[in-house]
């Protein structure tokens, strides 16, 4: 065996079905490959040398696959913005490339959908937090979604009468117990809210 081969430890079915985790030399690194991958190493068995291109090879499917797992994951749990989504893959120690791709995997497959999330959003900001356009724009944006994205959530759930931001507000005074003839605590009020800038 060269320098850079490693050996192969152990191989042994893992949970997920039609995938083995290989033992690479160090105890500590495990790695999970499919089927396909096992197959075209020669299906390597405990004692067997491994190349660094083969190695790379493993590594780099088992972060794919610990990205599409913490992918799924995340999505499951609650909405995430394409942005936010690969910020949150990164910070599992994903790299670049593989974080990026996963993504793009989650918005082709329809598991990642901005525009339903942002139809579900601005509603829920709007008519649940009594939120105007403005501070809907500023959070939504926060969150890592595209402003002309917010912005065109926002037109449609006004033309479709989801969303009425006069009622709203006056939802808002009633609900703050707003003075009627306070002028400057009722625009206090609507800027905070979002109505005004």
């Amino acid at each position: 065996m060269t320098e850079s081969q490693r050996l192969v430890v152990f191989v042994r079915p893992a949970k997920e079905k039609g995938a083995f985790v290989l033992g690479l030399s160090d105890p500590e690194e495990r790695y999970t490959v499919g089927h396909a991958l096992y197959h075209a190493l020669g299906e390597v068995r405990g004692g067997d040398a491994l190349s660094a291109e083969s190695v790379e090879m493993i590594r780099r499917e088992d972060e794919c696959r610990r990205a599409r797992k913490a992918a799924l994951s995340l999505l499951s749990f609650a909405d995430n913005s394409r942005r936010r989504l690969y910020e949150k893959l990164r910070r599992k120690g994903i790299s670049a490339e593989i974080a990026e791709r996963t993504v793009a995997d989650m918005v082709s497959e329809g598991l990642l959908l901005e525009s339903r999330q942002l139809e579900g959003a601005v509603r829920t900001l709007a008519n649940r937090r009594l939120f105007g356009p403005y501070r809907i724009l500023s959070d939504l944006c926060a969150k890592g979604y595209k402003s002309e994205d917010v912005r065109a959530a926002i037109h449609e759930a006004q033309q479709k009468g989801d969303i009425d931001f006069n009622e709203n507000a006056k939802h808002l005074f009633e609900k703050k117990s707003v003075d009627s003839s306070d002028i400057d605590e009722k625009r206090k009020l609507l800027f905070t809210y979002g109505y005004k800038r």
